[in-house]
């Protein structure tokens, strides 16, 4: 009896699913941890230093924090 892996098909989706997988982990990891990224409407993002806009989102992230714990 053939198993999944003898299927070309089943064989093309996996390694299909897991490039798509490896290069969406992968585009999170290309931004610097000092840095975050600002975008305004559709105009491309800017960097910015996180120290600038870490006032503006701290109390978001406590809500969150409170809300979902």
């Amino acid at each position: 009896m053939a198993g999944w892996g003898d299927c070309p098909s089943v064989r093309r989706f996996a390694v299909v699913a897991l490039l798509a997988l490896g290069a969406s982990l992968g585009g999170c990891a290309t931004q610097p941890p000092g840095e975050v990224v600002v975008g305004i409407g559709a105009e491309p993002g800017s960097n910015f230093k996180v120290v600038d806009y870490a006032a503006l989102y701290t109390p978001y992230a406590m809500m969150a924090t409170a809300a979902y714990t």
